[in-house]
């Protein structure tokens, strides 16, 4: 799998599609132990119109485990992969489940570089999980 270093951090990616097709971000579940893997698979067949990326989030997978590992910062790191992939050109960001909720982050910290925004089985955020 290719890794990217932005800031200090290197993050495990897996990409498929087109380099200059829409960009579709996959934010992946699993706080602390999931990985990119059944996302990028599920979203994988999108590539006949999409560029999809899908990488897994600091502290996860095999990308670093390089602290801060806050909710802000792992929505900050979706605009740094956003900035290194597609400089100014918006994206679709796509996520589950803990993603969703990092996602949400994203959109709220950085609404000017989404196209879209799509959620599955996700909540607000960690405070609602009960």
């Amino acid at each position: 799998m290719p890794t990217v270093t932005l800031e200090g951090v290197t993050f495990n990616y897996a990409v498929a599609g087109e380099e200059n097709a829409p960009t579709i971000f996959t934010i992946h579940g699993g706080r602390g132990a999931g990985d990119h893997k059944s996302d990028f698979a599920a979203y994988r067949a999108l590539a006949d119109r999409y560029r999809v990326i899908s990488y897994d989030q600091r502290g996860h997978g095999k990308s670093s485990e390089t602290a801060p590992f806050t909710f802000e910062r792992l929505a900050d790191d979706i605009e740094l992969l956003r900035r290194h992939f597609c400089g100014e050109e918006k994206c679709i960001v796509i996520g589950g489940s803990f993603g969703g909720m990092i996602a949400l982050t994203h959109a709220i910290r950085h609404p000017d570089s989404l196209l879209k925004l799509v959620l599955r089985g996700t909540a607000p955020s960690h405070e609602t999980e009960d």
